[in-house]
């Protein structure tokens, strides 16, 4: 078998360009390389490093200054409160989406001496329960939008799978809530909150189909060019070239 050709030494007249201040192992020996000389190829123009225990020669473009730990640790930081933030807007949204729920709940009955009844002569009932139902469809296109979005390496089975689950966690808080104080109503609860989560499910397959496609309209209006090419992740996830600065 024909042995795999080896890097090109770093000769020594290329020029050096400073050393490794990171903690850098090597990849064959695991040696750690801090100190090690940089220097920049003649002929590639790349910046070079030779690990001073075994000879293998390493790409240093990224590795020679501790600046560039800084902005990696920085990256980790804001990934982590990225992800913070994603389950904050999850939870807030659900929290919503149970206090939609339960008022729903509440303003189509009254208290009495014997327990909450369904109040039978609610004016503006259709616009009532229109409303609520509208805005619990918002919530769920709203949160797997986010997703869609954030997440735009999943596959969109798993925002559907998303859009489907997320919603039943509201719902059976709302109905534990509510039994505790009315009992006696939970059958007839039962149609109000199913008619939720079946509303919020609809939506948020809806923005697992189109969310970011809509997101996509909104950034092409709204923003300028420079800002919209910064969203063009947007584009590439779903294989469309990304936009133009200009």
């Amino acid at each position: 078998m024909q042995a795999a050709p080896t890097a090109p030494p770093i000769a020594p007249t290329d020029p050096l360009v400073g050393r490794i201040e990171t903690d850098r192992f090597c990849d064959d020996c695991g040696f750690n390389m801090r100190t090690a000389p940089v220097f920049r190829d003649e002929r590639t123009r790349l910046l070079l490093a030779r690990c001073t225990e075994c000879g293998r020669i390493h790409d240093a473009a990224l590795l020679t200054t501790a600046g560039r730990v800084w902005l990696n640790r920085l990256g980790v930081f804001a990934t982590v409160a990225w992800m913070f933030f994603l389950a904050w807007a999850t939870f807030m949204l659900g929290l919503a989406e149970m206090g939609l729920q339960y008022a729903t709940l509440d303003e189509l009955t009254e208290a009495s001496r014997v327990g909450r009844q369904v109040e039978a002569d609610m004016d503006d009932y259709w616009a009532f329960v229109s409303l609520m139902l509208g805005l619990s469809a918002a919530a769920g296109f709203v949160m797997v939008t986010l997703y869609a979005c954030a997440a735009h390496h999943w596959k969109k089975i798993y925002h559907m799978l998303l859009a489907a689950i997320v919603p039943m966690v509201p719902m059976t808080i709302a109905w534990r809530a509510w039994i505790s104080e009315a009992p006696h109503l939970e059958q007839w609860a039962w149609q109000y909150l199913l008619a939720h989560a079946s509303v919020q499910v609809s939506a948020g397959i809806l923005a697992a189909l189109f969310g970011r496609t809509i997101v996509r309209g909104l950034a092409t209006v709204l923003l300028p060019p420079r800002a919209r090419a910064v969203l063009g992740f947007l584009w590439l996830a779903d294989g469309k070239p990304p936009p133009g600065t200009k």
